[in-house]
Formats: structure tokens, C-alpha cells, sequence
């Protein structure tokens, strides 16, 4: 059967992933990072790995299973109550409102926000986080963007930028661990408590 334009031209949207052209948003903004993003980003960074790693934004443990397959010891919580996508004897807590909570964090953060708020995740995670430690967030490449971030950058520039070369696709509801087709740019931005200089930006192939 013939398709009309406008279904042509919704098929090309969903592809194109641009956060304004969704028609849906999934639930709670729950758009999981595919393990290989993760495991790019242990390849080509030095985490040292008696540090232990934390994911305020842990959804189904996306990010922290390359890391617990590599040895690190992982923690991750949410506002969401979870199961773990590959382990279902893994349940992460929920009811812990990251932008809401205090204390220091003596631990590598290493999370995917939700984009709409991720600039106040940025900053909480910067104010809890103890010095000398990482905080690293799979962001759009338009975070560079708009006075309000570059204010922020201004008092906190991250350490490290690095840019995917090839797009990749976050999974809604985080049903599975496949690279969705995207036409979004992503990057790791890596800050270091502590760091004040300018930052490097590098390349994920």
C-alpha cells in the first residue's frame, strides 16, 4: 500500500531524534545509554579502577554494567525504582532525588540526565563531587550552547570534550541495548573538581 507524505515525512523525523520534533517523550525522560557509548568512553579514558563509579540517573544500569564487567564497583539510584536490564536480581533505588540531595560524593559520577534539566544536574553533581574527582556526562553537542551554560562553563569548564564521530541513538524506556538511528551529536563532557584550565576536546571513532 502507497504511504501518504506525511507518514514519509514522520518516518524521517523519528529518525532525524531531534528532542523538539518528538511527539511522544518517554516517560520520566527515560532515554537509556547504549552500552557501547559506555564501553568507548573506558576504552579511550583512565579511570582509575579502585575508584568506584556512581550513576545518579541509573534507569536500567546501561551505564554502570560495562564498568561492573570491567571490574569497577558500581552504585547507581533514581527517582525510579528499576530493575537491572541483564541482571533482574539488581534492583537500584528509587526515591533518591539527586537535585534534591547533600553530601560528599567520594566517587566517580558517570551519568546520562535527562536534557532538559541536565545543567542543574551538571551543577549539583559539580557541588557535591570531592576534589580531584571525575563527574562525566553523555550530553547533545548543543550543550556548548546558550548564555546560561556558558556562564556556567565560565566558573566550571570541563576537563575533557569528547565528541562521537559517528551518531548514536539513546533507547527509550531502555527496553534493550540497541543503537537507535540518530542524527544527534554526542559527547562525553568530563569535568574534574577542582580542574580550571581550558578544556581538551578529542574524538570517539
Amino acid at each position: 500500500m502507497a504511504r501518504n507524505k506525511s507518514e514519509k515525512c514522520s518516518d524521517v523525523i523519528q529518525i532525524l531524534g531531534g528532542a523538539n520534533h518528538d511527539t511522544v517523550r518517554e516517560d520520566e525522560d527515560f532515554y537509556a545509554t547504549p552500552t557501547m557509548a559506555v564501553q568507548k568512553l573506558i576504552d579511550v579514558f583512565g579511570f582509575k579502577e579502585n575508584v568506584e563509579i556512581y550513576d545518579p540517573c541509573v534507569g536500567k544500569g546501561h551505564i554502570l554494567k560495562p564498568f561492573r564487567d570491567a571490574g569497577f564497583s558500581v552504585r547507581g539510584t533514581d527517582l525510579i525504582e528499576r530493575h537491572d536490564l541483564w541482571d533482574d536480581s539488581i534492583v537500584y533505588p528509587g526515591n533518591c532525588d539527586f537535585l534534591n540531595s547533600s553530601g560528599m560524593i567520594a566517587a566517580n559520577i558517570v551519568t546520562n540526565p535527562p536534557y532538559k534539566i541536565c545543567l542543574d544536574f551538571a551543577k549539583k553533581g559539580l557541588e557535591r563531587l570531592a576534589f580531584g574527582y571525575k563527574m562525566c556526562m553523555l550530553l547533545k553537542i548543543q550543550f556548548l550552547e546558550t548564555k546560561a551554560r556558558y556562564e556556567f562553563f565560565k566558573e566550571n569548564p570541563p576537563k575533557y570534550i569528547y565528541v562521537f564521530v559517528n551518531r548514536i541513538g539513546c533507547i527509550p524506556g531502555g527496553e534493550s541495548d540497541v543503537n537507535k538511528p540518530s542524527a544527534i551529536c554526542y559527547a562525553w563532557y568530563i569535568w574534574e573538581k577542582g580542574f580550571t584550565g581550558e578544556p581538551v576536546v578529542r574524538w570517539i571513532a
